[in-house]
């Protein structure tokens, strides 16, 4: 390993030149093969090592600074380092890990890019003001490009924190109080730094992986007061905060970042159902979490114990890097010793680091990131420049333009005024940790460059910018002085009444520095500092034209500036080119189209204030400022100064009324709600339209309105626009008080305009989707056959056409297999696909060419002895295994495979040339089959598995009964490789042996099932899905269709009966057999130790062909259950209403049935092709079954 890494070093000598920009695709597997091999040579202090985050540089944000980095490298004990700036000092130390330490493994190297790199775009509240993604994402792609130019491979972006209290300081990082826009930015912001593509994300080297963060609730900490408690509880935890979160993670986020706070008493840090439980477990996020800075050792203080104790807390709770506590690399080992951590928790984080390394391509060139040219050619470029100057101007949000006083002539004189109008170091605005605060003009600098030649540009400071020295300095940290002036302060508000005398206009600097926002700058007042009013004042009443041009963070109390000033530009820190940007738009060249993504309060009495709030039972009248004995204020009234979504513009939007498509929305419909936009000003411009619900009533209480979409739209002067919303079910969806994500049928408010006080309205009415009285028995089988086609046409795997093993909706899949196929449920599947072609629901060319597709696939899969295994990876046909020794030949899953081509053989056989074509070649599929190698030599039964590796170790010899008889029927059957009649009566029946009469809930069954009295339904199902039970006996079964429907029967009387009490169990909601379970797949069966109180769809529908009345009740009634079970693949396989359990999940084995014996119930398709094949009637007649002729 460490001379691979050697090698690779020797192409940096010099400059690096050749460095490919783009690596090698490798597909899971490779990565796993990789790291395995990598892990066996690591010690255990070399695995603690990865997760070791230290910092270097100047720049901390806590009080500790790492010590001894560089020997820690050396030794393997450092996974990481961040802000390390420059890419000669980043190829310097990645040296040092590649070649000094043991194994040679590269360092992530992160930074703090949290708007930007050297090119500054403006804060992230400001960002999010645009309510443009495409912006937006150019704004992290740029950040990106030239982060990754200067060695960066990781950055701890986006903050996605919803907050609602805007004296909290990092207001300013996130992007305001609405989770729906919060997602959207999320999104947009994980793509510009990892790729837009998910399949391709991090392979190029100007793509960095993206850290989403504070995970979780940050942004609700009491009182507005950084890294303070947040108590809250799930319900409204789900329905107004975590949603930014998830969005990252379904746009492949690489990171996570724990927060500060502590949840439900639990510190984030150490936090199992935050970090395992839901990120995890239910969300699926497959990278890694690290802590924030110190995150581990700040447990300390929240009293839950030492450094070792919260060490192992973190990473048992889910955490797997350690920033600069140093936590890990100091007691992990003792915490091992002592039984306090697993190897294998240790072994899971080491694997994420690597894995996340891998995924960077760092193992191929550790010095991906490290091409000493690029900083010249990629960083601060006038493109980038330009970009920055665009978006900056695009977040501007106009509060206030009396009189039309904006846009300014481009001719007298301007005078800007104020302490923030010649400070450079101020622009970026907060967390621009890499900027180059001497390169960007000040906002005097910059409109003097601008307007040269046309308006005489002049400055004073006016005022310092806090009267209190201290403050100013606590507020100017971080080399973001602004050069207190010693003059006094009627001195300098002298010199500027002097400069304002001799002015046209005023442009009044004023507002907050970068540092009185951000980490650790909570304020409890919101309004301007004294000196500034005492300075806005005074220029107010020289009567001139004053524009206040506020430079902000956080929404400010700007109650009394509303009432005086005639205009104010809210120009928040707008990045590098701010100052060109503010003079765009003060000057008319761009108009202003930003909306407020936070709500502006009156005074700071009124905070919390959100505009998706919800009605208390005694809400103030509309239009009424104060009632007594109702909900308001006794000195301000309840309204916001700025709603969400405000901001002027230099013209004016007129909205006609909502036209809906619709006034219902269906089960699986949609609604299109038009307006349209008309520009009724003089200038060209932009507005975002925006969608907002009210659900007017529900079974929790529902907020007075939600943002559920947005259109930024440009119109010339005069134009106007149509604007279209597409509304479905989805849209509507909230999480009930059980946790539920629901859509409930009632009547919703919709609603569209220019801010969240959206006067437009219409109203829709959602239908109950549980009402199934109206469906008729044909139309809901229709509905339910139709549905569960889909999983294996629109969900099968691109590659093959096979059916996947599982799809889950959640998009968690624990063993990462989502690529893996079933053999026995794909032959379940095309026969599914069979019915959807004979019923019109694909064509018949392309059910032909899907056919055709797993034919290929199937014809150069991994087969052993012509058996096929129980699994492949679709992308590649070679074997996944399913177990430890089972990776070879699985002849039971083989032979519901066969059962399907053989019924599709059937199909295509007098058909078109290219459909006889596809039977032969299905033919020799099936002939290739050796039956009599799975008898182990010479004995008289078969087994279930072979393995090239372990042979006969399995030692499965399959005895009836259970789910098996199709393969003794097709072995017997088969013209090539076929088994004596002896294998069927001495192996399945064992001689008579498999005849046991007995009762089962009183109804009698004849058979012996395999380790029980009455098995899973499944056995009821698989065999017979080809196989005709109705007419099918033998010597020792009088009835096959009876003895399954007595199956069937008990089953559903057991349930009936429900010793165990569980809820929910009853006549239209039974059905016992294998499937999903609360604690992992069980095989459930009618009796008190294999009862879990799991439910599983399939089982009664399966059943249909032998209990169709008690059946399709069960149908009725799941249906009726809605969203809880009902989704895109039809029914999810599993549930249990005791445990509140409903994932959302599906497997092909069990959605199968359902279809092919729903189709069977109403044709007999599937059986009629089956049991058609001349081969099947040989074989029924070999072991003695009478044949209908």
């Amino acid at each position: 390993m460490k001379a691979i890494f050697k090698r690779t070093s020797l192409l940096l000598m010099g400059t690096l030149i050749g460095i490919s920009t783009v690596q090698a695709q490798k597909s899971p597997q490779d990565m796993d093969r990789f790291i395995d091999a990598l892990m066996k040579k690591m010690t255990v202090e070399e695995k603690i090592g990865q997760l070791n985050l230290p910092v270097t540089g100047d720049i901390t944000t806590g009080q500790a600074k790492s010590s001894d980095v560089a020997t820690k490298i050396e030794k393997g004990l450092v996974g990481g380092l961040f802000n390390l700036k420059g890419v000669d000092r980043i190829l310097e130390v990645q040296k040092l890990a590649v070649e000094k330490s043991r194994l040679g493994i590269p360092l992530l190297f992160g930074m703090d890019v949290i708007h930007g790199y050297e090119t500054i775009f403006p804060i992230p509240l400001g960002l999010s003001c645009t309510w443009d993604m495409a912006a937006i994402e150019k704004s992290a792609r740029i950040a990106a490009i030239e982060a990754s130019a200067d060695g960066i491979s990781w950055t701890f972006s986006p903050m996605v924190d919803i907050s609602r209290d805007p004296r909290w300081g990092r207001v300013s990082e996130g992007s305001g109080e609405d989770p729906f826009l919060g997602g959207a930015i999320a999104q947009a912001m994980v793509y510009g730094y990892q790729g837009a593509n998910q399949q391709d994300q991090l392979r190029r080297n100007d793509e960095i992986m993206a850290c989403v963060k504070h995970f979780a609730l940050y942004g609700a900490g009491e009182a507005g007061r950084d890294y303070n408690t947040v108590d809250m509880s799930r319900n409204r935890m789900f329905n107004e905060f975590m949603y930014p979160y998830e969005a990252a993670v379904e746009a492949g986020v690489g990171s996570v970042m724990a927060s500060f706070n502590e949840i439900d008493g639990i510190p984030a840090t150490g936090n199992k159902w935050l970090l395992s439980d839901l990120l995890r477990g239910q969300w699926g996020f497959e990278g890694f979490v690290v802590t924030d800075f110190t995150g581990i050792a700040e447990m300390i203080e929240h009293g839950v114990g030492d450094l070792q104790t919260v060490s192992a807390l973190a990473l048992n709770a889910g955490v797997d890097m350690d920033m600069v506590s140093e936590g890990f690399v100091g007691t992990l080992m003792k915490s091992i010793k002592e039984g306090k951590v697993r190897m294998g928790t240790l072994n899971t984080a080491c694997r994420r680091i690597l894995e996340a390394k891998y995924k960077l391509g760092l193992f191929d060139n550790p010095y991906k990131y490290c091409d000493v040219n690029r900083p010249k050619r990629d960083i601060f470029t006038k493109e980038h420049r330009d970009a920055a100057r665009r978006i900056a101007a695009e977040s501007f949000v106009l509060l206030k333009n009396d009189a039309g006083v904006l846009p300014l002539k481009k001719q007298g004189t301007v005078a800007v005024i104020g302490p923030l109008g010649n400070t450079r170091s101020n622009m970026p605005g907060t967390w621009s940790v890499a900027a180059r605060l001497n390169d960007y003009p000040s906002l005097y600098e910059g409109l003097k460059e601008m307007m040269a030649g046309k308006v005489n540009i002049t400055y004073a400071k006016g005022s310092n910018l806090i009267g209190d020295a201290a403050y100013e300095e606590r507020a100017t940290m971080f080399g973001r002085s602004l050069n207190r002036d010693n003059r006094t302060d009627q001195e300098l508000l002298d010199e500027a009444l002097k400069v304002a005398a001799g002015a046209d206009v005023i442009v009044a600097a004023l507002g907050e520095s970068s540092e009185m926002s951000g980490e650790s700058s909570s304020r409890t007042e919101l309004g301007l500092p004294d000196v500034q009013h005492t300075l806005l004042e005074a220029l107010l009443k020289t009567g001139k034209p004053v524009v206040l041009t506020l430079f902000t963070g956080r929404p400010l109390t700007l109650n009394w500036e509303q009432e005086h000033v005639p205009a104010i530009l809210n120009v928040w820190f707008g990045g590098s080119e701010a100052a060109y940007a503010i003079g765009d738009v003060l000057f008319g060249d761009v108009n202003p189209s930003g909306k407020l993504t936070m709500t502006f309060p009156k005074n700071v009495g009124q905070i919390p204030l959100f505009y998706n709030h919800k009605n208390t039972g005694r809400p103030l009248a509309e239009g009424k400022w104060f009632e007594k004995f109702r909900s308001n204020y006794l000195d301000v009234d309840n309204e916001p100064l700025y709603p969400f979504g405000y901001g002027l513009s230099y013209t004016n939007f007129q909205y006609s009324d909502i036209a809906l498509s619709t006034p219902t929305l269906g089960k699986d419909g949609s609604v299109t709600a038009v307006v349209t936009v008309t520009n009724t000003g003089k200038y060209d411009g932009a507005e975002v339209v925006q969608l907002y619900i009210r659900d007017l009533v529900g079974s929790i209480t529902r907020p007075v309105r939600e943002l559920k979409g947005f259109n930024k739209i440009f119109l010339r002067a005069g134009e106007s626009k149509t604007v279209s919303f597409t509304i479905t079910r989805d849209l509507l969806r909230f999480y009930d008080y059980d946790m539920n994500y629901v859509a409930e049928p009632g009547d919703f408010n919709i609603m569209i305009g220019g801010n969240s006080q959206a006067v437009k309205t219409a109203k829709l009415t959602l239908t109950n989707p549980g009402n199934t009285a109206q469906l008729t028995d044909d139309a809901l089988m229709d509905t339910v056959q139709r549905r569960t086609f889909n999983y294996f046409w629109e969900g099968a795997e691109p590659n093959s056409g096979l059916a996947p093993e599982r799809i889950h909706m959640d998009g968690i899949y624990p063993e990462k297999d989502q690529n893996v196929v079933t053999s026995g449920g794909s032959g379940f599947g095309i026969m599914t696909i069979l019915s959807g072609i004979d019923r019109g629901y694909v064509t018949r060319e392309e059910g032909l060419a899907r056919m055709e597709k797993i034919v290929s696939f199937l014809e150069k899969a991994d087969r052993f002895h012509g058996a096929y295994p129980h699994w492949w990876y679709g992308d590649t046909g070679k074997v996944k295994p399913f177990g430890q020794k089972d990776n070879g030949g699985d002849l039971v899953e083989t032979a519901f495979l066969i059962q399907g081509l053989l019924a599709v053989h059937q199909y295509y056989i007098n058909g078109s040339p290219e459909e006889q074509a596809l039977a032969k070649r299905i033919d020799i599929l099936w002939r290739d089959v050796d039956w009599n190698f799975y008898r182990q030599g010479d004995q008289n039964v078969l087994y279930w598995h072979w393995s090239p590796e372990y042979g006969w170790a399995m030692d499965f010899p399959v005895h009836g009964y259970n789910e098996c008889l199709i393969m003794y029927l097709l072995a017997a059957a088969s013209p090539t490789h076929g088994v004596p009649a002896a294998v069927y009566h001495d192996g399945w029946a064992q001689n008579g042996a498999i005849v046991d009469p007995h009762k089962v809930e009183g109804i009698e069954l004849h058979l012996r099932y395999q380790g029980c009295e009455a098995g899973p339904l499944f056995w009821a199902h698989y065999s017979f899905l080809g196989l005709d039970p109705t007419n099918l006996k033998d010597e020792y079964c009088s009835s096959y269709f009876d003895e399954m429907r007595n199956l069937t029967l008990v089953n559903r009387a057991y349930c009936i009966r429900n010793p165990k009490h569980y809820k929910g169990f009853g006549p239209d909601c039974w059905g016992l057999t294998a499937s999903y379970s609360v604690n992992g797949y069980a095989a459930h069966m009618p009796n008190e130790r294999d009862d879990q109180g799991v439910i599983s769809p399939t089982a009664a529908l399966s059943s249909i062909v032998y209990t169709p009345e008690q059946s399709l009740a069960v149908m009725r009634h799941l249906y009726g259950m809605g969203d809880k079970l009902f989704g895109p693949y039809g029914f999810y396989d599993a549930f249990s209403e005791t445990d509140n359990w409903y994932p959302k999940r599906y497997l092909a084995i069990d959605q199968g049935p359902i279809a092919v014996m729903i189709e069977n119930y109403r044709t007999g398709l599937l059986w009629n092709l089956f049991m058609s094949h001349p081969d099947i009637q040989n074989g029924l007649q070999k072991l003695g079954f009478p044949i209908n002729k």
